[in-house]
């Protein structure tokens, strides 16, 4: 890509950034029905666009969108139990399989895969949001550092190129974009922990942690899309790609930081 070509991108990507996430981080601290309705339009939008690489016949996607809504409401309806949410995973993911296979999908695993992983994510920012009265904050936290690796590692990356990261996989992505997606992560970390009074170095560890699985959630996606011979997973946001594209680093990277949070609580109480 040109130089040119490189500024257009990097400004379009900051451009849909800013206007994604006012909309998102306002709806992560208000909470309530709000956040609730922007989680579930995340994970149609995502489940289609996932579908739509792995299955040929589009006019059962929005069968599926509709199951998924249910599984949602029923979600919602149990309060974010996590064995209730589990049963509904196995229960929908169950009935998404038996979809896939009747409708033809090219991998009906790959299909049902997909509920799973965009699922486990949003279901994770809905937890985060309302297992703590402060959840807003530990969303304030993994949002921004999941888009600062983002936005860093591909502004460093192509400004920098040098040595591919894996080119197999993402033949754009450098290891100087790895660097410099680390960096803006770690400083966003830093900056949240001074904005929070929580503990600098177990956040920035934290931070670490995070931008790690948001990178290999990155590759992931796109493995997949080339596996499927997919350039990218939709074109509704300029510059991004689809939902699919602007939230891969987020389906590693959340259910990661919201099971850490599980297990060792909020960064705010780790003093």
């Amino acid at each position: 890509m040109s130089g040119e070509g490189h500024n257009r991108n990097l400004l379009q990507r900051i451009v849909s950034a800013l206007v994604l996430a006012p909309p998102v981080i306002a709806a992560a601290i208000w909470g309530g029905t709000l956040f609730d309705l922007l989680v579930f339009a995340f994970t149609a939008a995502a489940l289609r666009e996932w579908l739509r690489m792995t299955w040929p016949d589009p006019e059962l996607h929005y069968a599926i969108i509709a199951y998924v809504g249910l599984f949602f409401l029923l979600v919602a309806t149990w309060s974010g139990g996590l064995w209730p949410a589990l049963a509904t995973f196995v229960i929908t993911g169950a009935g998404l399989y038996v979809l896939a296979r009747v409708g033809g999908a090219q991998n009906p695993r790959l299909s049902t895969f997909g509920l799973a992983y965009v699922g486990a994510s949003l279901v994770s920012l809905a937890w985060l949001r309302g297992h703590d009265p402060h959840g807003w904050q530990d969303l304030l936290f993994v949002l921004p550092v999941v888009w600062a690796a983002d936005i860093g590692g591909y502004a460093v990356g192509r400004s920098l190129g040098g040595p591919k990261l894996w080119p197999r996989i993402s033949p754009k992505k450098t290891w100087a974009g790895v660097v410099g997606g680390f960096a803006l992560a770690l400083l966003v970390a830093f900056l949240w922990a001074e904005a929070f009074a929580a503990p600098v170095v177990a956040t920035l560890a934290v931070a670490a942690f995070v931008a790690a699985l948001a990178l290999a959630g990155d590759l992931f996606e796109s493995a997949i899309k080339r596996r499927q011979g997919v350039k990218d997973s939709g074109g509704l946001i300029p510059g991004h790609g689809g939902v699919l594209d602007r939230i891969d680093a987020a389906l590693l990277a959340v259910p990661g930081f919201a099971l850490l949070v599980a297990l060792a609580g909020r960064l705010t109480a780790w003093h």
